[in-house]
């Protein structure tokens, strides 16, 4: 039996991302894939300026509870297009 494969609360640790990764695989990677980085998937000079604000920093509560976050707002071009 792989001890890697397993934990009592994960499947498969060895192959665990930290949030920061995760963020950048659905932001900026995507955006390169599609080939819209040059656009999007980051905030910079001359891009779109689409992003999301949350209701919480997820980087200061625990992983478990990231799940229980709201978008409040949400931009798109720089512009308001939701709001709570």
């Amino acid at each position: 039996k792989d001890p890697a494969r397993r934990t009592p609360d994960r499947f498969r640790p060895d192959q665990a991302l930290t949030l920061q990764q995760a963020l950048r695989l659905c932001t900026c990677n995507v955006a390169a894939y599609m080939r819209f980085g040059d656009r999007t998937g980051s905030i910079a000079a001359g891009k779109s300026a689409d992003f999301i604000m949350l209701d919480r920093d997820i980087f200061a509560i625990p992983p478990e509870d990231i799940a229980e976050t709201r978008v409040s707002q949400t931009y798109f071009g720089g512009r308001q297009v939701h709001a709570l």
